[in-house]
């Protein structure tokens, strides 16, 4: 069922030239194209997926350790997880911890959310979306068919991902 759920795009941005939407991207009533002061908007899943990744790294921070630290003599440490689900603290040096990736470690402390988990709680606390609207002037352009469980639908998938609720679900969840 996707797309899975639907994170903020058509946010402005300076790398297209100019704004082709119609909208007051700088707040002085008027909606126009190529006004000075207007910012061109940036559409699609290549706009919002950085969103939602941001508030994937949002929720791992909430709960993990960092991966890089100093220790109390401020020696910089990096933390891993071995094959055998212990963490380790691993000594500064690219040779080590490329060894110990070769032989199975990988970063981060073992007790780290799995990417389905993040994924999951995103799902579970997205708010739903109903309507898509214009941009121009905010009228109702679409109504979404929900198809499926949790007001699923083709066009916003489980609903907007809601970064607080994500996070506190999250730590509610690990902490049981």
């Amino acid at each position: 069922m996707k797309p899975g759920v639907t994170a903020a795009d058509g946010v402005n941005t300076s790398f297209f030239s100019f704004d082709l939407a119609r909208d007051d991207d700088d707040g002085d009533g008027a909606f126009r194209r190529r006004e000075r002061g207007e910012f061109p908007n940036f559409f699609g899943t290549s706009a919002a997926a950085p969103n939602a990744a941001a508030v994937a790294v949002q929720m791992l921070q909430s709960v993990s350790n960092p991966i890089r630290f100093r220790d109390r003599e401020n020696r910089l440490r990096f933390r891993m997880c071995r094959p055998d689900g212990r963490s380790v603290n691993i000594r500064r040096g690219q040779g080590r911890i490329v060894r110990r990736l070769n032989r199975g470690f990988t970063l981060g402390s073992c007790d780290r959310p799995s990417p389905e988990m993040i994924y999951d709680v995103m799902r579970d606390t997205a708010r739903d979306m109903t309507v898509r609207a214009s941009v121009s002037n905010g009228a109702t352009v679409q109504i979404f068919d929900e198809v499926g469980p949790s007001g699923f639908d083709f066009d916003s998938g489980f609903g907007f991902v809601n970064a607080r609720a994500a996070v506190r679900v999250l730590r509610n969840r690990l902490d049981q």
